[in-house]
């Protein structure tokens, strides 16, 4: 069984893609999972032909072990159980074999933003989807997680983002921009996007620590 489906550098770059233009146009990378799932998605279908699907639900993720930390994308009712609402929940992307969070570099971040705390490094995460836990009880090492998909609400972020003009322009500006690592891909590049006149974006480029 393959432990991975994308090398480091590729996830990386599609990573650094996505991250360079949201920053750009004003939209935290740390708070839009949803565009890192649908770009993903986008990304790896035109430049490798791989199919993915973009999910949203409920998520978790073991980030420490000394420390116990999971950090969690759910809302907590009052009865004490948790399900993805339209303010509380995360987006990722799978087919029938692996599940891959483009958005999981940033975990160090939102832990950071939220809980003030170092939890992590930035890491890349892909995982074949079988080595999903149960539930989040089952957690024993760093990198173990746990997802369930809500149909509804995966289908309300899709068809939300399909007929925003704008989130379209953003996903056209990073599969435009995108090559694989076997190229050398362009450090700036001119854009026209709504409200802005045209403008010279800058690839940021950000390290990556391995892998969960």
């Amino acid at each position: 069984m393959k432990n991975q489906i994308l090398p480091l550098e590729d996830y990386q770059r599609i990573f650094e893609t996505i991250y360079s233009v949201l920053h750009f146009v004003g939209l935290p990378p740390e708070k839009n999972c949803v565009y890192f799932s649908l770009i993903g998605a986008l990304l790896l279908k035109e430049h490798y032909a791989m199919d993915f699907k973009s999910v949203s639900g409920m998520a978790a993720y073991f980030l420490n072990e000394q420390t116990n930390f999971v950090l969690a994308f759910a809302e907590k009712k009052i009865d004490h159980s948790y399900e993805p609402t339209i303010n509380k929940f995360h987006s990722w992307i799978e087919n029938e074999e692996f599940v891959i969070d483009f958005q999981a570099p940033l975990f160090s971040e939102i832990v950071k933003q939220k809980y003030g705390a170092n939890i992590c490094d930035s890491r890349m995460f892909q995982k074949p989807i079988e080595l999903q836990c149960r539930s989040p009880r089952d957690f024993k090492k760093a990198g173990d997680f746990f997802h369930s998909p809500d149909r509804k609400l995966s289908k309300y972020m899709v068809d939300t983002f399909a007929e925003n003009q704008f989130c379209l322009d953003i996903l056209n500006i990073c599969n435009d921009w995108y090559v694989v690592p076997i190229e050398k891909m362009k450090e700036t590049i001119k854009i026209t996007i709504q409200s802005y006149n045209t403008a010279t974006m800058r690839l940021i480029r950000r390290n990556i620590d391995g892998s969960w």
